[in-house]
């Protein structure tokens, strides 16, 4: 709003996983026309509660044997989360061919933000952080999502079609 003062737009390290200290945000004097939001589960839904009690991957399997963490994920999802969603004007998935290129693609990021390749450590730390969100992506590629346009991609992440979402 005008004579609100700068609007700071937060910046996130990919590779950390965390939000970067408020000294590197961008810091804009007008509030601007348009602004775009990547997320990767951006718009996911809820799932029933009884596709929450078999775990779909090891780390579900050996660290969240009682539901706890997938519960709690599924609930915020039903609620804070969707209430968030809500408040976005449109919303645009692009729909990834199938979970198992989901790893590789996030290391193919990671590499080009390291700027150097992936070791043995990096591709444990990356399988093991997409194994937190194998359970949602599997969701919203079943069709588990809010999204007003869904870009269907290949492997290669260029665009197969495109069409209205949920």
């Amino acid at each position: 709003p005008e004579g609100a003062g700068a609007i700071l737009i937060p910046a996130f390290d990919k590779v950390a996983d965390e939000r970067r200290d408020r000294n590197s945000w961008v810091s804009l004097a007008v509030q601007p026309s348009l602004v775009l939001v990547d997320g990767w589960c951006l718009g996911a839904t809820p799932q029933a509660d009884e596709e929450l009690i078999d775990p779909v991957n090891a780390l579900e399997a050996q660290e969240d044997r009682l539901g706890r963490w997938r519960t709690y994920a599924n609930c915020c999802l039903g609620t804070s989360y969707a209430r968030a969603f809500q408040r976005f004007d449109a919303m645009l998935y692009l729909r990834a061919p199938g979970f198992e290129v989901i790893e590789a693609w996030r290391g193919q990021q990671e590499e080009g933000l390291l700027g150097r390749p992936l070791d043995d450590d990096d591709r444990r730390r990356i399988s093991r952080f997409v194994s937190h969100f194998e359970r949602i992506t599997r969701h919203m590629l079943a069709g588990g999502h809010t999204a007003d346009v869904v870009a269907q991609l290949d492997g290669g992440r260029a665009v197969t079609s495109v069409s209205a979402g949920a």
